[in-house]
């Protein structure tokens, strides 16, 4: 949220800008009378500002930002159309005499793993290296980090989890489908199987998504299949603190040090195997902010990296579409996008359109990645009816109609959550201040 002047005269700022001053001026009366200066959340909130603050001196400009909500956008679009795909066309294998438009149309749209491996990547890249920077330069704080990372991800679980009840409790109610009872696993990617019919809609499943323990402890709730990759990505951003602070730290004496290490082992080992397998990919956009920091490259170098990255990468999409995932496929398309993402860090690029459409899409995406899916399979229930089309000009209206209908649901609910982060952040912050700076003051 960015500070106000100031040098602005107060009566030409607006109500609430007003009332936060006078919370300011009441605050700051509190720390004078209590003598308290020190809180432990950072009381930067802003995660592009904290990133340059931290060292990513290559992503200072906008212009190396606008790529990187390019591909943040393209690969949650990736994810939406597959799934999309799923509930409205029949599947590659079940058509026959396809054109080659159509062959390009299931390829771009089989490719929903691929999307959340890129999603891996670059999550690493920025929560890991932010984790890093903030260790070398003597800035870190497990408080204001975890505070940061759980109020980003429940500001945009908790409505999702509440949504996917309502969407569910209306496609059951209203068509009775058995895709809420498992009956339709096999055609639909990432809907329930019939083994977890009856624990998808229980308060214990409930509780363990809130918690990220879902396909760990529990299913995932209701038909929201894809919050798997939110359990993963939780506890990579828990791992790798551990073991990069008692690595990195200076502050920080040995004999906690060996406990983080120790809570880092024990919390692997609790771990299912695919999802401790599955940070590697993590760990490559680790990698890139090491290689992007420590290496500069000629920018001829740069290009040439670019061109053979591009090509290894389309290769592994097409090697690795369709097949079972695997760790070996999944590491092939997150090291070729990690070179390719390298490259694409120091090129000159740059268009105002793009720009602005990537930053668009790129803000929605989170809210999107969590909120599509039982949107989507209410709408297969009560639209189509379950019903799966042939390829056809009207069935890819049809489906262009649905990726717009998700994206205007998925930016209405950003502007009502996800777009509040900050100042939920900056209130829960307020409070906790006020309430430590009474109990201070009164002792």
């Amino acid at each position: 949220m960015p500070l106000q002047s100031t040098s602005v005269a107060p009566l030409f700022q607006s109500p609430n800008v007003l009332r936060a001053a006078a919370r300011n001026i009441e605050d700051e009366a509190l720390r004078k009378r209590a003598g308290a200066t020190k809180f432990p959340f950072n009381q930067c909130n802003d995660e592009r500002l904290l990133q340059q603050r931290d060292g990513f001196s290559s992503l200072k400009t906008k212009r190396n930002y606008w790529q990187l909500d390019l591909v943040r956008g393209l690969a949650a679009l990736a994810v939406v159309a597959g799934h999309l795909r799923a509930f409205m066309f029949l599947d590659f294998g079940q058509t026959v005499d396809l054109g080659s438009a159509w062959r390009v149309f299931y390829f771009m749209t089989g490719l929903g793993h691929q999307a959340v491996v890129v999603f891996f990547v670059l999550s690493g890249f920025l929560v890991g290296g932010h984790v890093i920077a903030q260790n070398q330069n003597g800035t870190w704080s497990w408080e204001s980090y975890l505070f940061r990372r759980l109020t980003r991800l429940w500001v945009v679980l908790l409505p999702a989890l509440f949504l996917t009840a309502f969407w569910d409790t209306i496609g059951m109610t209203l068509t009775g489908s058995e895709l809420y009872q498992g009956g339709l696993a096999n055609y639909y990617h990432s809907t329930p199987g019939p083994e977890d019919s009856d624990k998808i809609y229980t308060f214990r499943t409930f509780l363990g998504n809130v918690f990220f323990l879902q396909t760990i402890v529990v299913p995932s709730f209701g038909t929201n299949g894809p919050l798997w990759s939110l359990a993963y990505e939780f506890w990579y951003y828990i791992l790798f603190p551990l073991v990069a602070v008692s690595i990195l730290s200076r502050r920080t004496h040995v004999f906690p040090k060996l406990a983080m290490l120790t809570g880092a082992a024990l919390v692997a080992l609790s771990l299912p195997t695919d999802v401790v397998a599955s940070g590697l990919m993590w760990l490559q956009g680790v990698l890139l902010y090491v290689l992007n920091r420590s290496i500069s490259l000629p920018r001829p170098i740069y290009r040439a990296l670019g061109a053979v990255s591009a090509c290894l990468l389309v290769w592994s999409l097409a090697a690795t579409r369709g097949a079972v995932p695997s760790l070996p496929g999944d590491l092939l398309v997150g090291g070729s996008f990690t070179l390719l993402l390298w490259s694409m860090l120091h090129s000159k690029f740059s268009n105002a359109i793009l720009e602005i459409a990537s930053s668009r899409i790129a803000a929605i995406s989170f809210t999107m990645y969590l909120v599509h899916f039982p949107f989507a399979a209410a709408l297969s229930c009560l639209v189509i009816h379950n019903e799966r089309f042939t390829p056809s000009l009207q069935a890819l209206a049809f489906f262009l109609i649905a990726i717009g209908t998700v994206l205007i649901y998925s930016a209405g609910l950003y502007y009502l959550a996800e777009r509040k982060t900050s100042d939920v952040q900056m209130w829960l912050q307020r409070k906790w201040e006020r309430v430590s700076l009474r109990d201070t003051g009164s002792s």
